[in-house]
């Protein structure tokens, strides 16, 4: 199968798992709220990012493995494929049983630490050690899962994974109705946990993607010391990126309380689903990258990564508009006026959307080159001092200051970085990459911003649903043919029309200006 081929199923699944995703947010809040106080909401939410720092305990492993697999996934039968994957599998386990002692011993302090109130204490105590043997039980699998992404074989994984996102919803639903409260995320956990493993290790032996027998090689310290070697620098980068992206709830815990960690979580929700939706196509794209450095394509790589780029500016400039007009009416409609948002938190998130985006690209060639350098300490120093400022800002100025510490430290650090290795490893001028190719998003963003000023304007007497079918409809309209028009490069028009399904394609190509 070639590579486009592989990129569009992935990324058309990935779409598809988003979808399945949203599906599942926007049920399971109003669901939350309905069976839960705004206290526990909080602490349901906040489960979620705890989640995350535990699964930062496999120190980069995860990362290393898929990357180092795309090395050597062309040899299947040499030994050496097979031993990475031993090795990589029987360290990820060791991680889980070390995330399992940390979750279970940690509870307690981590319960004083983010202040949590004292007639809660005990559900987040339970809550935490439970969450940590389910997360530590999907450790054992985890190396299929990365096998699977450096073969470009994601499409299997997201269609199982759309299935259970919708098959999660109903467990959850189930979960409220026997009474459990805030242990629903358990019910919701382990069936995903279940579930992900068993089609890890299923799809891997039924695409083949395993060595033959005879052909594993065995686990070996030179492959560890590879591992942990590129791992510790992802580990570095993961740990300031957690800090930068999830910990705001955190903070916001311990200056604001947990009832403006239920404001937060239900405020960001989309704003999250349209960086995944956004970063999908370079997630996808990644292995492909990694796989040119591999096979020294050099100006290959060149021209997909600038198109890709370029492409992902604008469409971080649509969502960041859309984001802005949109997110606080639907918050109030979808939460029945139970959360207070403001529209000023939205224009400060769609322009921190916009500088993750590419933060994101320039990041993931980084990962892609294993070039890491000093890009382990600028991640991480960034994540530290966000911690530090929004600590300091988050009682003065509130939501709004965190944000603006948030869009800071990502612009004078990962992306300034980000941009440095560019330039280096690629060839680029700084200007190229940073007014060239985000010309497209600038210009569509001047079209578009006025027109969704005068529709908020407009339409702002009418009450929360008409307001935003009324200024969401037409403006969605005129910006995705802003996006046809605009924002898709030249390089990668004619590939658009082509892979287009027929009955469209005679349009899409008038649109977007393919003859």
């Amino acid at each position: 199968m070639s590579r486009a081929r592989r990129f569009i199923r992935n990324v058309t699944s990935g779409y598809l798992l988003l979808f399945a995703s949203m599906l599942y947010v926007l049920a399971s809040v109003p669901l939350a709220l309905k069976f839960l106080t705004k206290e526990e909401f909080g602490l349901w939410a906040l489960m979620t990012q705890i989640t995350g720092y535990l699964a930062l305990i496999d120190l980069g492993t995860s990362s290393s493995v898929s990357r180092l697999l795309i090395d050597c996934k062309d040899r299947p039968d040499d030994g050496d494929y097979g031993s990475l994957i031993q090795t990589g599998g029987l360290v990820l386990i060791c991680q889980g049983v070390i995330i399992l002692f940390v979750g279970i011993l940690a509870s307690p302090l981590a319960s004083h630490l983010l202040q949590i109130p004292s007639h809660l204490e005990t559900s987040f105590v339970y809550l935490m050690r439970w969450q940590s043997v389910i997360l530590a039980a999907g450790f054992v699998t985890r190396v299929f899962g990365h096998v699977l992404y450096a073969h470009q074989r994601n499409d299997h994984v997201n269609y199982v994974q759309a299935i259970l996102s919708v098959a999660n919803l109903f467990v959850l639903w189930v979960a409220f109705l026997a009474g459990v409260g805030t242990y629903s995320i358990l019910w919701v956990s382990a069936t995903s946990c279940v579930v992900t493993s068993i089609t890890y290790v299923g799809f891997c032996v039924k695409l083949r993607l395993l060595p033959k027998k005879g052909r594993w090689g065995v686990p070996s310290w030179e492959r560890f010391r590879e591992l942990f070697q590129y791992g510790k620098d992802v580990f570095l980068i993961s740990l300031g990126r957690q800090l930068t992206m999830a910990s705001q709830t955190l903070v916001i815990s311990r200056s604001l309380g947990l009832g403006a960690v239920a404001a937060w979580s239900v405020g960001t929700r989309i704003f999250n689903l349209l960086l995944q939706l956004i970063s999908r196509i370079f997630d996808f794209a990644q292995p492909i990258f990694a796989e040119m450095v591999v096979r020294g394509e050099r100006d290959n790589l060149r021209e997909r990564f600038r198109s890709t780029t370029t492409l992902g500016a604008s469409l971080s400039g649509v969502a960041a508009v859309l984001f802005a007009l949109c997110n606080t009416p639907f918050v109030s409609l979808w939460t029945s006026g139970k959360i207070i948002w403001s529209v000023q938190f939205d224009v400060l998130l769609g322009i921190w959307l916009i500088v993750l985006v590419q933060v994101g690209c320039h990041m993931g060639l980084v990962l892609a080159s294993k070039r890491i350098e000093w890009m382990r300490y600028v991640y991480f120093a960034e994540g530290a001092i966000f911690v530090v400022l929004a600590t300091l800002a988050g009682p003065r100025g509130g939501l709004s200051a965190i944000v603006v510490v948030s869009i800071l430290c990502s612009l004078g650090f990962s992306y300034l970085q980000g941009l440095r290795h560019t330039v280096s490893f690629l060839g680029f001028s700084m200007w190229e990459i940073a007014v060239d190719w985000l010309t497209p998003m600038t210009r569509i963003i001047l079209f578009l911003a006025p027109v969704a000023l005068l529709a908020g304007w407009a339409f702002r007497p009418l009450t929360t649903f008409p307001k935003l079918l009324a200024a969401g409809l037409p403006v969605g309209a005129y910006a995705s043919y802003l996006l046809l028009r605009y924002g898709i490069p030249n390089s990668l028009k004619g590939d658009v029309a082509k892979h287009a399904p027929k009955v469209l394609s005679r349009w899409l190509g008038r649109v977007i200006g393919v003859p």
